[in-house]
């Protein structure tokens, strides 16, 4: 059995591809499995990201709806503050108006009193000068007539 060239290059080729076949493919299988190892961590934390990119929305989602829900109460505690204090302000000006209506009356009576007794006072004593005029005018010489004239007289004198 003899063997050309040609074989030895064949079996040659054929036994270098087997020889060194078994490191290629575990090179090849080992940078392989780097790949996907390296993969598989990317994908693992694009995943925790993404996971963590979820929470931190629902947790803003959750601080907005809480913030917005607060400005609501702030929002309804005050409008309710101010009706309050809108009527608190309207009593208050009410017993302020009823108060001052109460003294201008006052006022008013007396001053209308003071008016009044002034007025009275000057009545009375223009009929007491104008009896003791009529009196002395008529030039009563009796008894009496000087009798009436002094009683009116001191009727007429402030004590």
């Amino acid at each position: 059995m003899s063997f050309d060239a040609e074989f030895w290059v064949a079996f040659s080729i054929i036994f270098f591809i087997a020889l060194t076949f078994k490191p290629i493919k575990n090179s090849i299988i080992r940078i392989l499995n780097d790949k996907t190892d390296s993969i598989r961590q990317k994908i693992n934390e694009a995943t925790n990201l993404k996971y963590e990119a979820e929470s931190l929305l629902s947790e803003y989602q959750n601080r907005f709806r809480n913030a917005t829900n607060e400005a609501k109460d702030i929002l309804k505690s005050t409008e309710k503050e101010i009706a309050y204090m809108h009527e608190r302000a309207k009593k208050e000006l009410a017993k302020k108006i009823h108060y001052k209506r109460l003294v201008i009356s006052t006022k008013i009576k007396n001053i209308e009193s003071k008016y009044l007794n002034e007025y009275r006072m000057k009545a009375f004593s223009i009929a007491i000068f104008t009896t003791i005029s009529l009196l002395k005018k008529k030039e009563f010489k009796k008894l009496n007539s000087q009798i009436i004239l002094n009683s009116i007289e001191s009727v007429a004198k402030p004590n």
